[in-house]
């Protein structure tokens, strides 16, 4: 519970909000861990974030308005690694997405994606920070609590605004 309480280390994901709620549901020991969790930057609200500054940049240098609609649709894992670093998004294959991850054991395929979906965040946040450089600064990394059924964000910016939660359930 410490490390995920502690806004100094950053946890990195992409479209986290369910599943920090789902493991905090998990079990009440292991549960308990993700209770209160600081320092998260979701991947998916950065690349949004960036594709607007990219859209307004784009806008200004033809020194016109922004006319392009105010929401973005969600993209993939797979989509915004391949974006961001190439190829390498092939390794997310779309079959174990789709498949049932309720179902224990899991399968070989599915440990496998897990592992390559959580190994590619790292350089994928780096990939992300170094394209973003010169346009401004990134959002710093948000708190949430979690209570029963409710979720209540702290911090001065945080990932999910009704708004992201539209685009993302879209």
């Amino acid at each position: 519970g410490m490390v995920m309480r502690a806004p100094q280390v950053l946890k990195l994901g992409f479209q986290v909000k369910d599943d920090f709620k789902k493991l905090a549901r998990s079990d009440p020991i292991v549960g308990s861990a993700f209770y209160e969790v600081a320092g998260i930057i979701d991947l998916a609200s950065l690349h949004n974030q960036i594709r607007r500054t990219e859209r307004a940049m784009a806008a200004l240098s033809r020194g016109a308005p922004d006319l392009s609609p105010a929401k973005l649709g969600s993209s993939s894992l797979s989509k915004v690694v391949s974006e961001y670093m190439g190829d390498e998004g092939g390794v997310l294959s779309k079959d174990q997405t789709l498949s049932d991850w309720d179902k224990r054991p899991l399968s070989a395929h599915q440990v496998r994606y897990a592992g390559v979906d959580a190994w590619v965040l790292a350089p994928l946040f780096l990939s992300m920070r170094s394209s973003f450089e010169g346009r401004g600064s990134l959002p710093p990394p948000f708190a949430y609590a979690y209570h029963g059924a409710e979720v209540a964000e702290t911090g001065e910016e945080t990932a999910w605004s009704e708004e992201e939660e539209d685009e993302q359930e879209q």
